[in-house]
């Protein structure tokens, strides 16, 4: 499923199964020059983010229904074609234990307006 959107904020695929899933959310993107990235995230219910192949972070903190919780990032990527992922996590169900699922998807905010071309799959 490609989401190509100029300004992406919150992402999901178009289905999803009510048991637990994971979605990779998938951005090429390409530099002139050494670029510095600046972004904020935050996913239902869990992210992994991978720069190039390589583990960068994971987030949000646990929220509830009342707070929702965002991570900032910001890296510096050399000219060339750059590859940014979120691995999100999610399991539909009983909220009192671990996270918690309202509405499955991920959310990023690219300051930089590189990261516009976004693809998924479940």
């Amino acid at each position: 499923m490609n989401l190509n959107l100029k300004k992406q904020l919150w992402m999901k695929p178009f289905y999803l199964p009510q048991c637990g899933n994971i979605v990779l959310y998938r951005c090429i993107f390409t530099t002139e020059k050494r670029t510095e990235i600046n972004l904020r995230f935050s996913a239902d219910e869990h992210a992994q983010i991978f720069l190039d192949d390589q583990y960068f972070a994971e987030g949000p903190e646990k929220g509830c229904t009342d707070y929702w919780y965002y991570r900032d990032l910001s890296f510096t990527v050399e000219a060339g074609t750059h590859t940014f992922m979120a691995r999100v996590s999610s399991f539909p169900g009983d909220w009192k234990y671990s996270y918690m699922s309202i509405r499955h998807g991920f959310y990023c905010e690219d300051y930089s307006g590189l990261l516009n071309n976004w693809e998924c799959r479940l």
